[in-house]
């Protein structure tokens, strides 16, 4: 699987029915999580119980997804493997607080509010 694809999974898994800046703010996280070396991608999106999407071992389907969603993922994708991409954010980790109230959020520095998730980064 080529990085742009299993980039574009993961923001697809994560943000796929957010808006193009929700997207963006969860490749940041990806991309600042890796700091921003694209050899160092892969092992921050399989890192197990990092991503929702991979937990439990998710098999990937045969045909990838369609869709604007799809394509806004493929998108800022390329733009992370191809080196044209820029943060949105300075955040480290997101969760969605309409889903859970994690323990590890606690004592994390505010970042910003994007769409259905809340950023946050390590003190």
């Amino acid at each position: 699987m080529t990085n742009i694809i299993l980039i574009a999974l993961t923001l697809h898994g994560e943000a796929g029915i957010e808006p193009f800046s929700g997207k963006q703010a969860v490749a940041s996280v990806i991309y600042n999580r890796a700091g921003g070396d694209l050899e160092k991608i892969q092992s921050v999106i399989l890192k197990p119980k990092q991503f929702s999407c991979w937990n439990n071992n998710v098999p990937i389907a045969d045909t990838l997804p369609t869709g604007s969603a799809w394509d806004d993922c493929v998108l800022i994708a390329k733009a992370m493997v191809d080196g044209s991409f820029n943060p949105v954010t300075n955040a480290s980790h997101y969760f969605n607080p309409s889903i859970s109230n994690p323990a590890w959020a606690r004592g994390m520095e505010y970042c910003a509010t994007i769409n259905r998730h809340v950023f946050l980064r390590e003190k």
